[in-house]
């Protein structure tokens, strides 16, 4: 800021007055580049073979639930979020407002169904939780 001559413009901005191409022309972006390799090794490295693995056992859950119930696709996926986020069991109040159609041993069988889906990548610390 001390090498740019500048003035307040009427519209509450600011013009520059002098010439700054050079102040901005060879800046060192090491930080930058250096913090956005990190970002990508992490990506590759950690974040998209969790990914993978979290879809693997969605798609596993869905699947088997899909062929025991019939049920919507948008009521199933909230079904398996709702479970996985209750540590494997479907809450009293979800079980009588979402799914009160099912049977207590299909509840019980929906459960285990999503839990077996999941603890493989759990039990590897994928941080799916």
């Amino acid at each position: 800021m001390p090498f740019i001559e500048w003035r307040p413009t009427p519209r509450q901005n600011v013009e520059v007055l002098n010439d700054t191409a050079d102040l901005y022309r060879f800046g060192d972006y090491t930080d930058l580049a250096t913090f956005l390799y990190e970002c990508v090794v992490q990506t590759i490295t950690r974040d998209l073979p969790r990914e993978i693995d979290y879809l693997a056992a969605y798609d596993e859950a869905r699947r088997r639930i899909q062929d025991m119930i019939d049920m919507p696709e948008n009521m199933l996926g909230n079904l398996i979020a709702v479970v996985r986020q209750n540590h494997g069991k479907l809450a009293g109040k979800r079980r009588k407002s979402d799914v009160e159609a099912l049977s207590d041993a299909e509840v019980e069988a929906v459960e285990q169904i999503i839990s077996d889906a999941f603890a493989l990548r759990e039990d590897e610390d994928l941080g799916l939780n």
